[in-house]
């Protein structure tokens, strides 16, 4: 195991330039400021969540406004039964 060790004891500290600190440190705090706030994004849910359930309606209403149809075109004998004899 001293062995493999051994490389290691030769490793010498490096010192940064205080500029990299600098450029790190800009890059954490542009992405903080690139972040979605709280309060967009609750209304982009709020948003999004509106336009699903219109949707939902929508396609609820058509379904049984052709329910209504058949039966009222039925009642008064518009559509026929399909059979030809």
């Amino acid at each position: 195991m001293e062995d493999i060790l051994k490389p290691l004891e030769a490793i010498q500290q490096v010192e940064l330039p205080s500029n990299i600190y600098k450029q790190i440190h800009a890059r954490i705090e542009s992405e903080l400021d690139n972040r979605l706030s709280n309060k967009a994004f609750l209304s982009m849910a709020a948003a999004f969540l509106v336009l699903v359930s219109l949707n939902i309606l929508i396609v609820l209403n058509l379904n049984t406004s052709r329910d209504i149809d058949q039966n009222n075109a039925k009642y008064i004998y518009l559509i026929s039964d399909n059979s030809i004899y």
